[in-house]
């Protein structure tokens, strides 16, 4: 929804969980953070080693294991890619399923508007039921998506704009969104919240949820259990957000 609302502007495309969860999220922040890690444990004897370097020598004997980029050179070479790959219009971004990745994108692009839609967690269990594992056991689910809550929750931050799927109010939301963006509204923004979904991806989707475990009495008397927690229940950052650079 949040995706169609800003893609209505002329000057912006917002792609849509591109390559699942592998291309954007918790492969790239965790390829960061283990950059920062190296580069913490090895620092003194890397800042030597670049400087010999950039003096010519020789370094074919010593042991240069852990070695490397420098920060900036990291920082540019990950904004380059995604840049190159993603940004086709003046507004980009993505549509992501998981806040893995956000301190990575914070650091990347401090200038990104943040937008985190909070999902009902009834909502949640359904659709991690149907469209990633029908056959993990009900308590597993939870935890998973409980921890990913609490993922979210430390990585929002107040500047961020948070939506309520449970409350959805689409001249609330097109009017928030924008004003978040810092752009004009385009008279197609109000058309895209209000919008059907293809009624056929619909029936398909109805269906699929019809079929999966969270219909049984049992699993959902355990998720409902779950979702008496405070932090599963009553603050509920969702697993999905758009990061929104500017040039």
């Amino acid at each position: 929804m949040v995706q169609r609302i800003i893609n209505a502007h002329p000057d912006a495309w917002i792609w849509g969980e591109i390559g699942g969860f592998e291309f954007a999220e918790r492969h790239w922040a965790e390829s960061w953070n283990s950059l920062e890690r190296f580069r913490d444990s090895f620092a003194d004897r890397d800042r030597e080693l670049y400087r010999r370097l950039a003096e010519g020598e020789n370094l074919a004997t010593e042991w240069t294991g852990g070695l490397v980029p420098p920060r900036e050179t990291a920082l540019k070479a990950y904004r380059t890619f995604f840049r190159t790959s993603l940004k086709r219009k003046r507004i980009w971004g993505w549509k992501a399923i998981s806040c893995f990745h956000l301190d990575l994108m914070r650091t990347l692009f401090p200038e990104a508007k943040i937008i985190v839609t909070v999902r009902p967690p009834l909502d949640q269990y359904r659709s991690y039921r149907t469209g990633i594992s029908s056959e993990e056991d009900p308590e597993t689910v939870i935890e998973k998506l409980k921890q990913r809550y609490r993922t979210c929750l430390s990585q929002t931050k107040s500047e961020d704009l948070v939506l309520d799927l449970g409350a959805f109010d689409p001249k609330a939301w097109v009017k928030a969104i924008y004003s978040h963006i810092g752009e004009p509204i385009p008279k197609e923004a109000m058309t895209a919240a209000t919008a059907k979904v293809r009624a056929q991806y619909l029936r398909r989707w109805t269906a699929s949820n019809r079929r999966s475990n969270v219909g049984s009495a049992g699993n959902l008397n355990r998720f409902t259990g779950a979702c008496r927690e405070p932090d599963f229940l009553s603050v509920r950052p969702s697993d999905r957000t758009l990061a929104l650079p500017t040039p």
